[in-house]
């Protein structure tokens, strides 16, 4: 039971840490997509009510500039893999939404055959490798912010429900050294 919750609570961390890189590279796409289509209707425009005035050669100027500006824009986010990267963190927090839920699914169960929460542990093994991969190089602040949240969200309502390591309330949250939810950590005289 308590690998399944721990299963439960590292998809749903998981699943937090995936939505906020979702957010960040649906910001970029969308800035960029904007810029795209708006630049060139907007020097279009420009150099048509500039045609034959005395700024015609200055708007040109500025209209090659700004092409080539987009242009190589267009070709960091290529080269950034903007796009993959958003479609692989939305697959993954697809992914560990349904792990969760399964693993809420299975800790309701009763009489679950152990092949199937052996199967379950297996496949929630390989989600966590894909995250790691793909999650690798989140700061700690931010993983502990997202243990924070999960917490929180592991049983909605259960505003009793306390950290493992500091045994601290989510809910309450003074910054500190805890190493799982960044919550203060009372000292030990050893």
């Amino acid at each position: 039971m308590d690998k399944l919750k721990q299963i439960k609570l590292n998809a749903i961390v998981a699943k937090i840490l995936h939505n906020t890189k979702i957010k960040k590279y649906g910001l970029s796409r969308s800035i960029f997509s904007f810029i795209s289509i708006s630049i060139p209707i907007i020097i279009t425009a420009i150099m048509f009510f500039s045609k034959g005035s005395d700024t015609e050669s200055l708007v040109s100027i500025v209209s090659f500039i700004v092409s080539i500006g987009v242009v190589l824009w267009g070709i960091v986010m290529l080269i950034a893999n903007i796009d993959e990267k958003y479609f692989s963190h939305k697959i993954q927090a697809s992914k560990n939404i349904d792990v969760a839920n399964e693993a809420e699914n299975i800790l309701g169960a009763r009489d679950l055959p152990q092949e199937t929460v052996q199967w379950f542990t297996k496949y929630s093994s390989q989600i966590d490798e894909k995250d790691n991969e793909i999650l690798n190089g989140i700061k700690e602040d931010k993983k502990r912010e997202a243990y924070r949240n999960a917490l929180k969200e592991f049983e909605p309502g259960n505003h009793e429900i306390k950290c493992p390591i500091c045994g601290k309330s989510p809910w309450k949250y003074n910054p500190g050294n805890c190493q799982l939810c960044g919550n203060t950590m009372e000292e030990t005289n050893v």
